[in-house]
């Protein structure tokens, strides 16, 4: 497994979204403090597709419940209920 570095750089790099999912996926279970804070980043970020975006809020949400309902509450206007409604409570 290649060190937790290296799995940010992937995440952060977005040149193939499968391993930058992997990779995320990787440092929320290792790691949860930074992995919730890679995820929050790439959500507020614009660089990512709408899927990828959805994947980061579920690693948020894995890492830190909390701090994915504070996203939501901030950003309930640009949150698609279909989306992010149905990655928490489905």
């Amino acid at each position: 497994m290649p060190n937790i570095i290296d799995m940010i750089k992937q995440v952060e790099l977005l040149e193939d979204y499968e391993q930058a999912s992997q990779s995320l996926m990787d440092v929320v279970h290792v790691d949860p403090v930074t992995g919730g804070k890679l995820a929050l980043n790439i959500l507020k970020s614009n660089s990512a597709d709408v899927y990828f975006r959805y994947f980061a809020f579920c690693m948020l949400y894995r890492a830190n419940r909390s701090g994915a309902f504070d996203y939501l509450t901030g950003h309930s206007s640009t949150c698609g209920s279909e989306g992010y409604g149905s990655m928490v409570w489905g």
